[in-house]
């Protein structure tokens, strides 16, 4: 993701991802938060959730979390 200088945006921002399997009424989110710089975020889903569906939202909060982005939803993903 590259940076913005209208809204300030910095390689140490933090990358919140948020995911939601309705079926088991559970969310999840990465064990670690990741920043703007890596570019990816890969993180494991627990086997009891595969086979569903994952709704996955973003937002970013710079370092002191005094900016923080709108949230976006990103879609619908199928687990296998």
């Amino acid at each position: 993701m590259t940076n913005n200088d209208v809204y300030k945006s910095a390689d140490d921002d933090g990358v919140y991802i948020i995911c939601y399997h309705p079926e088991q009424d559970e969310f999840l989110a990465p064990a670690t938060l990741p920043i703007r710089s890596a570019g990816t975020v890969t993180f494991g889903v627990p086997i009891h959730l595969l086979g569903g569906e994952l709704h996955i939202w973003i937002f970013m909060a710079d370092r002191r979390k005094k900016r923080v982005s709108k949230s976006s939803y990103l879609g619908l993903v199928q687990l296998a």
